[in-house]
This record gives C-alpha cells, sequence and structure tokens, in this order.
C-alpha cells in the first residue's frame, strides 16, 4: 500500500476517533446567542425569568464570519442553551466546539428559502477568476422567517427551561404579534413601490426586506464613505429604470455622496441598520431589548 494511502486511512481514524469536550459538571441558567436580534428576541422570551441572556458579541463588534471572543465561547460552552441562526451566517459555529446536544441553529431548514447572493471574486487553479454563489444568513430581515424562527427559540426555551414553560409561552405570544405588525407595515407600502425603481445596498441582506414588496430589486456595491466616480456613478444611473427610486442602505452615507444619491440620481434614502454591529445596552420601555426594537419601530416611517 503506498505511503499516502496509510497516512489517509491512519488521518480518517483519528477523526472518527475524536469526540466532544466533556460536559461541564453543572450548567448555568443562561442562554448564550449568536447575532443582536437573537438577543432581543429571548431577551423578549426571558424577561419574567432569572435566565441570563448572554450575546457571544462584545457591545461593539462585527458578527457573521469573524469569531467570537474566546472567554465568550468559554462562558457559553456551559450555558443550558446556545442559539445561533446557522452556518449560513455565523460561519465560524463549526470549528467553535459547541455543544451539539445543547445548540439550537433556528436557520436548518430554511436554506431554500434564503437569498442567494455572489460571494468574493477570486482565481485559483485551472478555473481562473470566479465567483462562489452562497446564501445571505441575515434571515431576519425577513418578517416571515423571523417568526418561524422566532417560534423555534420558543420551544427550544421552554423545552430547556419547563418550569418557566408558561411565561416564555406568554412572551412568545408579545414576540410574533410584534414581528406580524412589522410584516404589515412593511407590506402597506406594497403599491406605493409598485411602480419605483428599489435599489439596496449588497453585502447586508436589505434584499430581504425589499422582496415584501414583490417588485424587481437591484444590489448596488457602494463606498458609503466617498462619492461615485463617473463609472459607478454610470452604473448606478443604469439601474435606475424611471425618474427616480428608493435605495435601502446599512449606514449613514458621507454627506458628498448623500447629495448625489438624492440631488443628481434622484434616489430617495432609506437608513435602515441590519442589527449587526453595536448591541445597544440601554433599556427599551424598560427592558433589555437592545437596539434592533428600536431600528424595525423606525423602518417604516421612513418608507414612502
Amino acid at each position: 500500500m503506498p505511503r499516502w494511502a496509510s497516512f489517509l486511512i491512519l488521518l480518517a481514524l483519528a477523526s472518527c476517533g475524536k469526540s466532544e469536550p466533556a460536559e461541564p459538571a453543572s450548567l448555568r441558567d443562561a442562554v448564550a446567542v449568536g447575532a443582536p436580534p437573537l438577543a432581543a428576541w429571548a431577551s423578549l422570551l426571558l424577561h419574567e425569568t432569572p435566565i441570563e441572556v448572554e450575546p457571544l458579541y462584545a457591545d461593539e463588534g462585527p458578527t457573521g464570519s469573524t469569531t467570537p471572543p474566546r472567554a465568550r465561547l468559554a462562558a457559553a460552552r456551559t450555558a443550558k442553551l446556545v442559539v445561533l441562526f446557522g452556518p449560513s451566517f455565523e460561519k465560524w459555529a463549526r470549528q467553535a466546539a459547541l455543544p451539539s446536544t445543547r445548540t439550537v441553529q433556528l436557520g436548518e431548514g430554511l436554506r431554500d428559502r434564503l437569498l442567494e447572493v455572489e460571494e468574493r471574486t477570486h482565481a485559483h487553479g485551472a478555473q481562473g477568476e470566479h465567483t462562489h454563489k452562497g446564501v445571505d444568513g441575515r434571515s431576519w430581515l425577513d418578517p416571515a422567517l423571523a417568526r418561524e424562527q422566532a417560534r423555534r427559540l420558543a420551544t427550544e426555551l421552554c423545552a430547556r427551561f419547563p418550569e418557566h414553560a408558561a411565561s416564555i409561552t406568554l412572551q412568545a405570544a408579545e414576540l410574533e404579534q410584534r414581528l406580524s405588525q412589522l410584516e404589515a407595515a412593511l407590506a402597506d407600502h406594497r403599491e406605493a413601490l409598485a411602480a419605483e425603481t428599489v435599489l439596496v445596498q449588497h453585502g447586508h441582506g436589505l434584499a430581504y426586506l425589499a422582496r415584501i414588496w414583490g417588485g424587481p430589486t437591484q444590489e448596488l456595491e457602494l463606498d458609503l464613505d466617498q462619492k461615485l466616480g463617473t463609472s459607478d456613478w454610470n452604473r448606478v444611473r443604469a439601474a435606475i429604470t424611471g425618474a427616480g427610486g428608493l435605495l435601502l442602505l446599512s449606514d449613514e452615507p458621507a454627506a458628498a455622496l448623500r447629495a448625489q444619491l438624492e440631488t443628481e440620481l434622484k434616489l430617495q434614502l432609506v437608513v435602515i441598520p441590519t442589527g449587526e454591529g453595536a448591541i445597544d445596552p440601554a433599556a427599551v420601555e424598560g427592558l433589555r431589548f437592545g437596539a434592533w426594537w428600536q431600528r424595525q419601530a423606525g423602518l417604516t416611517q421612513a418608507l414612502p
């Protein structure tokens, strides 16, 4: 047998023998959560209980592709439940050694309903330059998908903390109502936007919001910190089918860029932070809901 074949067999056997770290002697009454929307949902569902909601990320920092701090991952391994959206968003989770029996991925089974995106373009091997296809894991921006995942979260919390099931179920009705109201408020703009050009900033999941209006949506690569150059200006203008349109952005653009987009290209800008950056610890209605609720509440007021 060739030496390389023997090596592969030994490697396979070693992999089969790997096991998860031993379970801690005791687990804490805590829920570790990934993206900020999960912190908002879990805080609402567990509001009447002593169970702690522990975000895996520091108060400010990226999520999704960036691995959380080691200390927070270590704490998550002793929590009774770890909640993520899934590998389509938390790409680091496969290597994080989280306890599989206590980790829930709310996006399981939803992949065929997630938005397909073009990921980075690069070159390797004989293929030359090419672009990989992927999915956008920010599924919480679609209110219908958010409701499904919130229901699963409530079910998992009731199973892990049966002594608080009655309270969690009551709070779940509130969460369902909030998400249903958001979906209805977005749908109210469907007729007004039917004839509009709807553009969204690429790479921030904003197409999830736009697809509720049913019309065509185009994603644009934009650098929000500087004015459009001539080629980029022409590219944006070519995407506008009428006299103007609506452009959804993930952050406030530079003043010079805003002037170009609004004055020259006749676009109405709506800034929608997508819930990935800072986790705002400020109280909302006296509860630890975080900034996510405030962002969603302000969204529909900005639409035409």
